[in-house]
């Protein structure tokens, strides 16, 4: 669990596909309106990591 901010989960989706991870599955859990919880389900893109 973290402290919730905004725009904290567009921050982790562009960060993961800066890595060249694909977000399969994304679950957000709230508790109390001050904390999150992310979890996720990535692939790696690897023919597109290889191409560039």
């Amino acid at each position: 669990m973290t402290a919730r901010r905004p725009g904290q989960l567009l921050s982790l989706v562009t960060g993961l596909q800066a890595l060249r991870l694909a977000v399969l599955h994304l679950s957000v859990v709230t508790a109390l309106d001050a904390l999150v919880l992310y979890t996720t389900s990535v692939k790696v893109l690897w023919r597109r990591w290889l191409l560039g």
